[in-house]
C-alpha cells in the first residue's frame, strides 16, 4: 500500500528481482519524504526476503484558503488550516460547475487541489434579443 512498482525483471537463475532495476513511485494519496528516506525505494536486507519499501507516506494536506474556485470542500477536509489525508477528504463540483470532481495532495503541507470541475457554459436563448435581452457583452465560449 502506498507504492507503485514496475519495470521489474526477474533473474532467471534465482527469480529474485533486484530494487536497482525496478521503477518504485509513491501511488496516489501517497508522497515522498519520511524519515527513513527522501525518495521512494526498495530495500533488500536479506538474501531472498521479501523488499521493506520506504519513502513513501500518507499525504496530508489542508483545505485551500481562499477556497478553491469551482469546487466544495466537505468537512472530511478538515478546517482552521489542519492537515488531513487525502483518503479521508471528500470535494464536489460547486453550483454553477459541472463533471466528476476528484481531489488531490500533491504536496504534504500544501493545500488540497480539486480536479474536473469546469464552469457551466449555455447557449443564449435563441429570441434572447426579441424578448428584451441586452447580449452586446457576452463573450463566445472557446
Amino acid at each position: 500500500r502506498g507504492y507503485v512498482v514496475d519495470g521489474c525483471v526477474a533473474d532467471n537463475a534465482t527469480h529474485y528481482l533486484k530494487s536497482s532495476e525496478c521503477l518504485i513511485e509513491c501511488a496516489p494519496g501517497f508522497s515522498a519524504g519520511t524519515p527513513e528516506s527522501d525518495v521512494p525505494a526498495g530495500r533488500c536486507e536479506v538474501e531472498g526476503g521479501f523488499f521493506r519499501m520506504v519513502g513513501c507516506q500518507e499525504a496530508q494536506c489542508s483545505v485551500p484558503d481562499p477556497p478553491q474556485a469551482g469546487y466544495v470542500y466537505d468537512e472530511s477536509c478538515g478546517s482552521g488550516g489542519g492537515l488531513v489525508p487525502l483518503v479521508q477528504c471528500r470535494v464536489s463540483c460547486a453550483p454553477g460547475y459541472f463533471g466528476v470532481a476528484q481531489v488531490q495532495c500533491l504536496v504534504t503541507g500544501g493545500p488540497f487541489e480539486g480536479t474536473n470541475c469546469f464552469e457551466n457554459r449555455c447557449n443564449p436563448p435563441l429570441d434572447a434579443l426579441e424578448r428584451g435581452y441586452n447580449m452586446t457583452n457576452c463573450a463566445v465560449a472557446d
